[in-house]
């Protein structure tokens, strides 16, 4: 009896993974994407939560001691896990911070003179460390929040994430509405983009480019994604569409072979 007991958080776990469809996953990965804005990266606060939560577990199960809604053994341990996928649901991080408030609650505690004292000092230093630990991932992070936010274009957003529900509004709002002036931007997606959104781009510079050049960026794209073959494909269609009307020009420029 107390096997199964055991085992169950195991069998949750994986009934999760099994269950939940890839349709409703796609929507907590469109969370990520969007949260990725405004707390990038977004990925790397999300890895410095759990793992706080998971360390302190395996710190609660060594030493046999307990910690406010931290539970030790397979139960604790399989905590962060489950919560990951379960926010790739439709919740996205925002079922993942709140787990950040029982580590971040026992490590102050454990650097704290006041409070109730507590009955193992070495399980008191090794939380104490954990916190450290994990507050200095916390500082890179910040540093990496402030850089990204400071420098990474719209453009370069969208290269990272590729088509997603959220990046192809911004496509169409922030790009394609303001055409030819984004041809620009369509370039570096070709060149930089996964590859649905490298497609979404050449369509986009097949329609509006008048430059022979460009046909070289979008035979680099398909060589560059040669290992799909569809979106490689795709790539040369939008190449030969661009090859005919720069053909149809008055006084077409070169055209890349």
């Amino acid at each position: 009896m107390l096997t199964l007991r055991i085992h169950w958080p195991i069998i949750i776990v994986i009934l999760l993974m099994v269950i939940i469809p890839q349709s409703v996953t796609a929507c907590g990965t469109c969370v990520y994407v969007s949260s990725d804005r405004l707390l990038p990266p977004i990925y790397l606060w999300t890895v410095i939560v759990l793992s706080w939560y998971f360390m302190y577990g395996v710190v609660v199960t060594l030493f046999k001691q307990n910690l406010r809604f931290i539970p030790g053994g397979v139960v604790g341990l399989l905590i962060p896990p489950g919560v990951f996928l379960i926010s790739h649901a439709i919740p996205g991080p925002f079922i993942v911070f709140p787990l950040i408030i029982p580590p971040l609650w026992a490590f102050l505690r454990s650097i704290s003179p006041f409070g109730r004292p507590w009955a193992n000092p070495k399980f008191r230093l090794v939380i104490a460390l954990v916190g450290i630990v994990h507050l200095v991932a916390v500082a890179y992070g910040i540093t990496q929040l402030v850089h990204i936010r400071k420098t990474r274009t719209l453009t370069a957003y969208l290269a990272q994430w590729g088509m997603t529900t959220p990046t192809r509004g911004l496509f169409y709002f922030e790009l394609q509405k303001k055409e030819p002036a984004s041809l620009i931007d369509y370039r570096y997606l070709v060149m930089h983009a996964r590859g649905s959104m490298a497609v979404a781009a050449a369509n986009r510079m097949s329609k509006i480019s008048t430059i022979g050049e460009d046909t070289v960026l979008l035979k680099a794209a398909a060589r560059r994604l040669a290992s799909n073959e569809g979106e490689s494909k795709a790539i040369n269609v939008a190449l030969d569409t661009l090859r005919v009307r720069l053909s149809h020009l008055e006084s077409p420029k070169s055209i890349g072979e």
